[in-house]
C-alpha cells in the first residue's frame, strides 16, 4: 500500500486566493508576508504546499534563474515564511515539507517564521535570524518605561526641536530613498519596482501607511513605511537624513507610531536587524528578541 504525500505542490493557477486568505486568517501566526495580495506582489507566480488535509499552508515563493531553473528564494520585504496552521507545526512536518521543494526545484533559500521548529535534515544548511517585538497592549506610560536611558535622552532632545509627525506620499517616500539610501540599500530595479507596488497595493487596501517627521521648516528629516494586519504593526523600511539622524528623526517617529497604538491588541515588529547599531536601537524600546531561521539547501529536479 502506498502511503499518501504529507503535502501537494500548488501551481499558482490552482491556488483558491480568498480560501487560502481565509485559511491563514485562521492561523497561530497569521503573518501579513504570507497573504496572497502581499505574494502576488512581491512573488508573482508564487506556488504552494498544501498538507493532505489543508491544515498546514506554505507559501514557494518561485524564482527563476536564466529563464528556466526554478529556485525559492525569499523575496525582499519579506522577513518569515514557512508554515502556517491553525495548530503547532512539528519538525517532522517542517522536514517534509523541506524534502517535497527539494524534489521539485533546484535551489531552496528560503526563511521560515519564529513558530516552526528547526529540523535536522542533511546537506540543509541553517542560519540564524533575529526578529524584535514590542507588545502595545499596554498604556504608553508602562511601554516608556522600559526604553533605554540614551533613548529617553534622545526623545528629551526631539521634543525641543520642534519636530511634527507628518503623511508622507508613496511618491515622496521613492524619492527620499533615492537621495539617502541609494548605494547603501542594494535593490534590483525589479525589487525596487515591486516595492513600490507594494506601497501602493497597501495603501489601496487601508494596510499600509507611510509616515514622515519634519522640522519646523517643513523639511523630511525622516520616513517610514509601516504595513498592518490584526497581529501586528511591521515597520517594513525607513530611512533618515543626515540632518535627521542629528535631530533624532527616527527615534521620535517610532515613539510616535507607539504612542497612537499604545492599549491596542497589535505588536510593533521592528523586522529586526542583523546591523549590531540598528539592532541596538530596537531593543532600546524594550523590545523582546524573537528568534527564526533560514535554510539554504540544494534539490535534485531532474
Amino acid at each position: 500500500m502506498s502511503v499518501v504525500a504529507p503535502f501537494r505542490l500548488l501551481r499558482h493557477r490552482d491556488i483558491d486566493k480568498a480560501e487560502w486568505d481565509r485559511t491563514l486568517a485562521t492561523c497561530r501566526l497569521p503573518l501579513i508576508y504570507a497573504r496572497s495580495w502581499y505574494l502576488d506582489q512581491m512573488s508573482p507566480g508564487w506556488m504552494a504546499l498544501v498538507s493532505a488535509d489543508g491544515r498546514i499552508r506554505m507559501p514557494v515563493p518561485v524564482h527563476r534563474k536564466w529563464g528556466w531553473l526554478h529556485q525559492v528564494v525569499t523575496p525582499p520585504f519579506v522577513q518569515q515564511l514557512g508554515l502556517f496552521s491553525p495548530d503547532p507545526v512539528t519538525a517532522i512536518e517542517v522536514a517534509a515539507a523541506i524534502r517535497i521543494l527539494r524534489k521539485h526545484f533546484l535551489r531552496i533559500r528560503l526563511a521560515f517564521n519564529e513558530q516552526n521548529p528547526q529540523p535536522a535534515l542533511t546537506g540543509v544548511r541553517t542560519m540564524p535570524g533575529v526578529n524584535m517585538l514590542l507588545d502595545l497592549h499596554r498604556p504608553y506610560t508602562e511601554i516608556r518605561q522600559g526604553y533605554g536611558d540614551s533613548l529617553i535622552k534622545r526623545l528629551r532632545k526631539a521634543d525641543t526641536l520642534h519636530l511634527e509627525p507628518d503623511a508622507c506620499t508613496a511618491e515622496e517616500l521613492v524619492r527620499y530613498y533615492r537621495q539617502h539610501l541609494q548605494g547603501k540599500v542594494m535593490l534590483t530595479k525589479d525589487a525596487s519596482r515591486r516595492w513600490q507596488g507594494l506601497l501602493e497595493t497597501a495603501m489601496h487596501k487601508g494596510q499600509g501607511e507611510i509616515l514622515g517627521v519634519r522640522g519646523d521648516d517643513g523639511k523630511l528629516l525622516a520616513a517610514n513605511f509601516f504595513l498592518k494586519d490584526a497581529i501586528r504593526i511591521y515597520n517594513v523600511f525607513g530611512a533618515s537624513s543626515p540632518e535627521g539622524r542629528t535631530r533624532f528623526a527616527q527615534h521620535f517617529l517610532l515613539d510616535q507610531v507607539i504612542r497612537r497604538h499604545a492599549g491596542q491588541p497589535l505588536d510593533l515588529d521592528f523586522e529586526g536587524s542583523s546591523l549590531p547599531g540598528v539592532a541596538a536601537f530596537f531593543r532600546s524600546f524594550g523590545s523582546r528578541t524573537m528568534s527564526f531561521y533560514r535554510i539554504e539547501a540544494f534539490g535534485k529536479p531532474f
